[in-house]
């Protein structure tokens, strides 16, 4: 192992662990809800859009051109950077709480997996997002982002969205 992969991996262990302490004790049946009177994303649209990146993520350490984020083209406009939150109401707009949390972990998982095998080239290489390469210029740089402050930023919100729906703090 690098030492990025050695930094990296239990960062992104540590974002693994926090998703599934956050949202262990949700109900599924308000998984995908938006607090009253509040405008804010929920624990679904959260780990839905945590989940379509590991895909990117991945064909980055691999040195290949970046790929959709998802095989389900679907997931992009309900998950993707441009997408808006909808407070899933009947619950029909959203796959359910298992099916999204298990495609985050997976992907994460494999990440993981990954980190150790990535080649020094392709983490040197220049971030292929135009729009995040002043922050992010290397794709180690972008990848410490996705599995790290990304994860712990949105699941920060699901954390206060627990809040605003009663349940209280996680730990």
């Amino acid at each position: 192992m690098s030492l990025f992969s050695d930094t990296v991996v239990p960062i992104a262990k540590s974002s693994m662990w926090f998703a599934d302490s956050v949202t262990a004790s949700i109900p599924t049946d308000t998984f995908a809800r938006m607090p009253d009177g509040i405008k804010t994303n929920s624990p679904a649209w959260v780990i839905g859009h945590l989940g379509v990146y590991p895909g990117w993520v991945l064909s980055m350490l691999a040195g290949t051109e970046a790929v959709n984020s998802s095989d389900d083209d679907m997931a992009g406009e309900l998950f993707g950077h441009s997408s808006q939150c909808m407070d899933d109401v009947d619950g029909t707009k959203y796959p359910g709480k298992d099916k999204l949390l298990t495609t985050f972990n997976t992907g994460m998982q494999q990440i993981i997996e990954a980190l150790p095998g990535a080649s020094e080239s392709a983490l040197n290489a220049p971030n292929p997002s135009e729009q995040m390469r002043e922050r992010f210029p290397t794709v180690a740089s972008l990848t410490a982002f996705m599995v790290g402050s990304h994860c712990m930023m949105h699941l920060g919100q699901v954390s206060t969205w627990r809040r605003c729906m009663g349940l209280g703090p996680c730990m």
